[in-house]
């Protein structure tokens, strides 16, 4: 297909037209994504040249994708990951101090994980089991704040049926993140019920005897009020949770 007929198409179809032998389509990644690449690397590794970098992250990222494997969720977050480890590796390989590798502009508030109150594992697990879509929609609105117009085009998708993808999205994380939760560290019957519920409480979408039921339960279990506080967390900082979970 030609290049200009590939400008309606998503992240993940132009990525199964470069597995599939086409230069054309990834050259539409790197127009799509260079801008955005250029900012990080400027962040991430304010005193290496950005051009190297988003080029040698680019490079990286083709012969990966050619030989089957490379990013198949959001490309984004994938290529600011390898945009950091090339910055690492420069930096090590000229025995250079590493701490000025940091995080993306805008994204310099501490992470809640930071004092180790926050299980990052929990959401690492959530975020992988999720489809590539919603991956790449939470990673669109909720860590770089695109408007639904503008992820619409990376996703490809209409705006409002981005922006309805980006609550399903929401609401599938929080559900595999409780999943993730209860499968590593609880077993007991109450716990698993309290946690079950735990997203409609918040919300007090709860009846008034399951919302008695669970508030009891919270008052009476440390690891659920934990698990609770790190839900509430989730839910008001998911776009720092998220960028700290691919950039570090």
């Amino acid at each position: 297909m030609p290049k200009r007929r590939w400008g309606a198409s998503s992240d993940g179809e132009l990525l199964d037209a470069c597995r599939d032998g086409s230069t054309d389509a990834f050259s539409l990644l790197w127009d799509r994504h260079r801008g955005a690449a250029m900012a990080a690397a400027r962040g991430l590794a304010p005193s290496l040249d950005p051009d190297d970098l988003v080029s040698a992250a680019y490079l990286k990222i083709f012969e990966l994708v050619i030989d089957g494997r490379g990013p198949r969720g959001a490309f984004r977050p994938y290529l600011y990951q390898v945009i950091r480890t090339i910055a690492a590796d420069q930096f090590r390989s000229r025995e250079r101090p590493s701490d000025e590798l940091d995080q993306i502009p805008d994204l310099h508030e501490a992470g809640p994980w930071e004092d180790n109150a926050f299980d990052l594992n929990a959401v690492a697990e959530a975020f992988a089991g999720l489809d590539e879509r919603w991956q790449a929609v939470l990673w669109y609105t909720e860590v770089e704040g695109l408007a639904p117009r503008e992820a619409a085009r990376l996703i490809g998708l209409s705006p409002n049926a981005t922006s309805a993808l980006a609550v399903r999205a929401k609401d599938a994380l929080r559900s595999a993140w409780v999943g993730a939760h209860v499968n590593r560290e609880l077993s007991a019957a109450e716990c698993r019920t309290t946690l079950d519920h735990l997203q409609r409480f918040q919300r007090g979408k709860l009846t008034a005897r399951a919302a008695r039921n669970v508030e009891a339960h919270l008052g009476d279990c440390s690891n659920c009020a934990a698990a609770a506080a790190e839900s509430a967390t989730l839910n008001r900082r998911l776009g720092l949770i998220l960028a700290g979970l691919f950039l570090g």
